[in-house]
């Protein structure tokens, strides 16, 4: 990761100029370190364009330290939980402004193929079409800070957590680890009690459970499953247009019993005519 003029720069004053994080000597500007992190580091205009170094501060935009989330606090975000992050006692206030983002995740990005298949590919070069695009890379996972807020003693930072990642599902192996115990009629057994239930604990995922994996030396099938978000629309779709079936099927029998009741009457007036 290297810190660049190209990236945004803050500037300061004479008095209010860090030290710069490479030479040491009195820092001209801040510059963010990578795109939307809201993080700095101090550089003169000597070495603007110095690499960061791994143990150097990051700075906000008013020069004081910037709150760095911690990898706890970033694995628990990356799994869901968008609770609110809460500092030790004592400590002070964190250098967090509302509406700050902070991006955690990015899409790769770069060429992609517009086709999967070979059959695909083939047909857009005889209709002479382009095979690779330029996907650019966009935020997959970030968080969105609300001001920090002090509660019984400790600074509370709340936040609005966005994540437009899509897991990608191919059917694995079975797990190792975890075997399950065959058909053993010999072996004596507590008969469970009426109404009592224990789910088995094979600490698995829902989609590990369902034979899913996550790519890699455990698949055994490359072609992608398709994830429930998708899998729900189209059951909604299938029973929209089963219900539509069903309505019409109903009003042709409705009409059918209709001629017939009418062809009855007219059969029955006939003799009497």
């Amino acid at each position: 990761m290297s810190a660049t003029a190209e990236i945004p720069t803050v500037q300061f004053a004479a008095e209010e100029r860090p030290d710069c994080g490479w030479c040491t000597g009195p820092g001209d500007v801040l510059v963010e370190i990578e795109k939307d992190s809201n993080h700095f580091v101090a550089r003169c205009d000597r070495c603007i364009d110095m690499p960061v170094e791994p143990d150097e501060e990051h700075l906000s935009k008013n020069g004081k330290p910037a709150f760095d989330l911690t990898p706890e606090q970033r694995n628990a975000i990356f799994a869901g939980d968008h609770t609110a992050i809460k500092l030790k006692p004592g400590e002070t206030k964190p250098e967090v402004e509302a509406g700050q983002t902070v991006v955690l995740a990015r899409s790769r990005g770069g060429k992609q193929f517009l086709a999967k298949t070979e059959r695909e590919r083939k047909k857009r070069v005889e209709e002479g079409l382009p095979l690779l695009a330029e996907i650019p890379s966009e935020p997959t996972v970030w968080i969105v800070f609300h001001e920090p807020k002090l509660k019984e003693g400790r600074w509370q930072i709340s936040f609005d957590a966005h994540d437009t990642r899509e897991a990608v599902r191919t059917l694995a192996s079975p797990p190792t680890g975890t075997r399950l115990p065959g058909l053993k009629t010999r072996k004596r057994r507590r008969v469970p009690k009426k109404g009592e239930y224990k789910a088995p604990g094979l600490g698995l995922s829902d989609d590990a459970a369902r034979g899913y994996g996550g790519g890699g030396k455990s698949t055994v099938d490359e072609r992608e499953g398709v994830d429930d978000a998708s899998l729900q629309r189209y059951a909604q779709l299938a029973e929209e247009d089963g219900l539509k079936r069903r309505t019409k099927h109903r009003q042709a029998a409705k009409m059918m019993e209709r001629e017939m009741r009418a062809a009855e009457n007219r059969k029955r007036r006939l003799p009497s005519a």
